[in-house]
C-alpha cells in the first residue's frame, strides 16, 4: 500500500491506523483507505462529518447505531466491521470496516442494459440471504441500492452502508423525524412519506434493484412489467416484482423468504436449467477448496509456520488459536496463492509467505462462515439463545466438512479411478 498522500493537517489522527487517501464522502461522513498498523492490512475508516451544533447529538447517535448494528452481524454477504472508537483530540467517533476495492453493483448497470441472467440470479440470491439474516437479527437496512452493494469479485457481493439502518424495536422512535430518508426509486413509498416501516420496506428496495438488474431500467413512475421492457424475461417474473413493488406494503409479500423463493423461480428459466434456489453459496467455497486440494496434493507446500503468523499479529504464544481444521484449510489455500505467484523461493518467497497466510486465512474464514450459514438454515434458522447455542458448533462443523471435502478431492487426484 502506498504511503499516505493526504495532508496530515486536514485528517484526524486515528489511533492504530495510517490514513492513505479519501475514497468516499457523503452526507454523514467521509471514508478513507487506511492501513491497520498492527496487521498491515488495508481497511476502510469512516469518520463522521463535522456536524452542525443543532444536529450534532443526533448524528453522533446515528453513527454509533451504525457501528452497533454492524457489530451484531456476521455474514458472508454483509460488510464486516473491524473496529470502533473515538478520536483522541475531538472525541468524534470512527468506524473501521474491511476494504472492498472492486467497486459496487452500479458498475454493472451503467450501460442501461440488463445484467446477464446467471449473474443477476446469483447476485440477487446473495443480497436476499443477507437481508434474511439482518431481519432475523431485528435489523432493517432502509437504504438498499446498487451503490450500497459492494462487489469484492464480479460474482460475490456484500451489503454495506448501514447509516440509515435501524433496529425493529426502535423504528417507531425514528419515523417522526425521518421523512424522506433513503434514495428515490429504491426507498419504499411509506419510507419516503415518513410512515411506519418494516421488513416489507427492504423487500421493496430489493425488488427495485432486481427490476433494474433484469431490465436495465429503474422502476420509476408508472413503470411497466419487466417482461414488456425486456421480452426475454420469464413472464412469471412480472407478477413477482410487481407484487413486491406495490405502493401499499399490505399488497407485498408477507414474508421476505416467500418473495425470494418466487423471485428465484422467476429468474431460473433465464439463467440455469435447474430451478433450485441459489441458497448454497458454500458450493462456491467447496469448488475453490477442491482446486486448492488438487494443487496441494501434487506439489510440496510452502507454509508459514503458524507461530510466525501469530507473532506477526502480536498474539501471545499461549493464546488459544484457530482449530486444526481451520489451520489446515488455510495452509492449503496459502499454498495455492504461492503457486499462483510462480512458487517463489528464497527471499522473494519469504516476502510473500506471511501476506499469503493472512489472505488465505481471510478467504477460508469467509468460506467457513458461508457453510455455517447453510447449516444454520438447515436447522430452521434459530435465533436468540437457541441461535447463539448452535453458532460455535456450526462453525466447527463447517470447518470439518470443508476440510473433508478438500481432502477427498486430493485423494481422487492421487488415486484416480479408470
Amino acid at each position: 500500500m502506498p504511503r499516505s498522500d493526504v495532508n496530515p493537517e486536514t485528517v484526524p489522527d486515528v489511533p492504530g491506523y495510517e490514513v492513505v487517501r479519501e475514497i468516499g464522502r457523503g452526507g454523514m461522513g467521509r471514508v478513507y483507505l487506511a492501513r491497520q498498523l498492527n496487521l498491515g492490512r488495508a481497511v476502510c475508516v469512516k469518520l463522521l462529518t463535522a456536524p452542525d451544533a443543532e444536529h450534532a447529538s443526533e448524528r453522533r447517535e446515528r453513527f454509533r447505531r451504525e457501528a452497533k448494528i454492524l457489530a451484531m452481524v456476521s455474514h458472508p454477504h454483509v460488510l464486516t466491521v473491524l473496529d470502533f472508537g473515538t478520536l483522541p483530540e475531538t472525541g468524534e467517533p470512527f468506524l473501521v470496516t474491511e476494504y472492498i476495492e472492486n467497486g459496487d453493483l452500479r458498475k454493472f448497470l451503467r450501460s442501461g442494459r440488463a445484467v446477464p441472467a446467471a449473474k443477476r440470479r446469483a447476485i440477487l440470491a446473495q443480497i436476499g440471504q443477507a437481508l434474511v439474516h439482518l431481519h432475523a437479527k431485528g435489523i432493517l437496512h432502509r437504504d438498499l441500492k446498487p451503490e450500497n452493494i459492494l462487489t469484492p469479485t464480479d460474482s460475490l457481493v456484500k451489503v454495506a452502508d448501514f447509516g440509515l439502518a435501524v433496529l425493529l424495536s426502535e423504528r417507531g422512535d425514528l419515523t417522526r423525524t425521518n421523512r424522506g430518508i433513503g434514495t428515490l426509486v429504491y426507498a419504499s413509498p411509506e419510507q419516503q412519506n415518513g410512515g411506519p416501516v418494516d421488513a416489507r420496506s427492504d423487500q421493496y428496495s430489493l425488488a427495485a434493484v432486481a427490476y433494474e438488474m433484469a431490465t436495465g431500467k429503474r422502476p420509476v413512475g408508472n413503470f411497466k412489467p419487466p417482461s414488456t421492457v425486456e421480452p426475454t424475461l420469464d413472464k412469471r417474473l412480472d407478477g413477482v416484482l410487481m407484487k413486491a413493488l406495490s405502493l401499499d406494503p399490505e399488497s407485498r409479500y408477507a414474508r421476505l423468504e416467500d418473495f425470494l423463493a418466487d423471485l428465484d423461480r422467476g429468474l431460473a428459466t433465464d439463467s440455469l436449467p435447474s430451478s433450485r434456489p441459489l441458497i448454497a453459496t458454500g458450493l462456491v467455497a467447496l469448488t475453490l477448496l477442491a482446486a486448492a486440494a488438487l494443487v496441494y496434493s501434487v506439489l510440496p507446500a510452502r507454509e508459514v509456520p503458524p507461530q510466525e503468523v501469530l507473532a506477526a499479529q502480536g498474539v501471545p504464544e499461549d493464546a488459544p488459536g484457530p482449530s486444526a481444521e481451520f489451520r489446515r484449510l488455510t495452509s492449503m489455500r496459502a499454498h495455492e496463492l504461492w503457486v499462483a505467484q510462480g512458487s517463489p523461493e528464497g527471499e522473494e518467497g519469504d516476502e510473500v509467505s506471511t501476506a499469503n497466510w493472512f489472505k488465505a486465512e481471510e478467504q477460508v474464514r469467509k468460506e467457513v462462515e458461508a457453510r455455517a450459514y447453510e447449516i444454520w438454515l438447515s436447522q430452521g434458522s434459530p435465533t436468540g439463545a437457541e441461535g447463539a447455542k448452535v453458532e460455535g458448533p456450526n462453525m466447527r462443523r463447517a470447518e470439518a466438512e470443508l476440510l473433508d471435502a478438500a481432502l477427498k478431492a486430493a485423494e481422487k487426484v492421487d488415486d484416480p479411478k479408470p
